[in-house]
């Protein structure tokens, strides 16, 4: 049964059955970008929420095509993963152009520190191929080069039903999850029960924000989450060329350190959704840190790399409460687009 949701504006609540729901702005086409709060929610959404919905039937397609070979081999589902870390800082890797300047930050924090680390896409190609706990890729979209190279018979992935037949091929460690916004209709249940859902929202570091909360995270550490060209690059040994930006439409608007930086409507829309959340994972008293180098999330909880490392040095050595001060945000700490 579909749900018809009213229009909202930006920062607006509303009830949907038994989920919350944010709204985080809107697309061209007019639909609402909305995050639903993932305290006590549902495996399955009932609303029709803002995300990529034209991509289901190329979803539902992989599915079918593709199913019974991940079927046959696939052991484990993301719920095993559940409550796993429960209480840990959990740092999401994302691929931000800013990401190669705290590789080793980011390993300290992990093998001095406790953190587990969930890297996506071509984190590994980028530095991280051995100070990971977990790798994450999401969909066809997926590029073998991000591993090539690398050892992956060990690593853990996490992945969807959508992945190609290298991940299968290449990662034999698999952890599959279902995707409730891209394929809201769930027509396997016990699949559901299984493998266990995860939200996505435009890219793959989306589910890895929610894996982190469901892994039962104490606090959130976002690196490389960009949502822009920072130094005028796509990835940190890619360019931003002109064609690209053409065709990608790109414009100026001003970064977490009030410096004019590139972005587009696709990273602008991670940026909303990515934010959106972050409110409802800290009304549950998970502080969020943004430890980006550069980029445009402009969430509340926001430090250097080193910043944080310190923070954390002295936290253990004195034997006392991770603080981080609030930043201030516009909009009430609200998401809303960087114009």
């Amino acid at each position: 049964m579909s749900v018809i949701i009213k229009r909202c504006s930006v920062g607006e609540r509303i009830t949907c059955g038994r989920e919350t729901l944010l709204c985080a702005g809107a697309t061209d086409d007019g639909r609402m970008l909305t995050v639903r709060s993932w305290k006590d929610a549902p495996d399955t959404s009932s609303c029709q929420l803002g995300d990529f919905h034209t991509f289901a039937p190329t979803v539902r397609q992989l599915r079918k095509d593709q199913g019974d070979m991940h079927d046959a081999y696939a052991e484990h589902g993301v719920n095993e993963l559940f409550g796993k870390h429960e209480g840990k800082s959990i740092i999401i890797v994302a691929n931000g152009p800013s990401i190669t300047r705290y590789v080793d930050v980011i390993r300290e924090l992990r093998e001095k520190h406790g953190h587990i680390v969930i890297g996506v896409n071509a984190a590994m190609k980028y530095g991280f191929h051995n100070c990971m706990d977990y790798y994450m890729v999401l969909c066809w979209l997926t590029q073998k080069w991000w591993w090539t190279g690398y050892d992956t018979s060990k690593i853990p992935c996490v992945t969807s039903f959508g992945s190609t037949v290298d991940v299968i091929r290449d990662f034999p460690n698999r952890y599959y999850y279902d995707e409730a916004f891209i394929d809201i209709i769930a027509e396997k249940p016990e699949s559901r029960k299984k493998y266990g859902c995860l939200d996505g929202g435009v890219s793959v570091t989306y589910s890895a924000y929610h894996l982190a909360y469901k892994m039962g995270a104490s606090r959130i550490i976002l690196a490389g989450v960009d949502c822009a060209y920072t130094d005028n690059m796509d990835h940190p040994d890619d360019p931003l060329t002109w064609e690209k930006a053409k065709r990608r439409q790109v414009y100026p608007v001003c970064d977490i350190n009030g410096k004019a930086v590139l972005t587009d409507k696709t990273l602008m829309m991670q940026h909303d959704l990515m934010k959106a959340q972050t409110v409802f994972v800290e009304e549950d008293g998970i502080p969020v840190i943004n430890i980006s180098g550069g980029g445009i999330l402009d969430i509340g909880g926001r430090m250097t790399a080193h910043e944080y490392l310190d923070t954390v040095r002295k936290q253990e050595a004195e034997g006392g409460t991770f603080m981080v001060k609030q930043k201030e945000v516009s909009h009430g700490g609200v998401p809303a687009g960087v114009k």
